[in-house]
């Protein structure tokens, strides 16, 4: 098509269907960047573990022993699944003497 052309059959369809808008990567109450909000998944959830003071015994990952049982239940309780991705930082962590590759 021609500008012209396509012009025409825009405005033909305006007229049979009402006023036409472009939406591109909107965001509003119901669109984020474009994607509308029930198709986008929940970001995962992050967890701080702060050993300041802390100087009980550790698991084979270096949390302290109960810890990673004590989140998942915590996400059950959310209604969230115990086993879904999450992120994990560990802050203040005692040194670790196995390089993370031999683990």
């Amino acid at each position: 098509m021609t500008e012209e052309q396509a012009r025409e059959a825009m405005e033909a369809a305006q007229e049979q269907h009402g006023d036409i808008g472009y939406w591109n990567r909107v965001t509003d109450q119901n669109y984020e960047d474009g994607r509308y909000y029930k198709t986008i998944p929940e970001p995962p959830c992050v967890n701080v573990v702060d050993f300041t003071g802390y100087d009980g015994p550790l698991d084979e990952n270096g949390f302290p022993v109960g810890l990673m049982d004590e989140i998942a239940q915590n996400a059950k309780e959310e209604g969230r699944d115990p086993n879904e991705p999450q992120i994990i930082f560990k802050r203040n962590a005692p040194p670790d003497d196995q390089p993370p590759h031999e683990k």
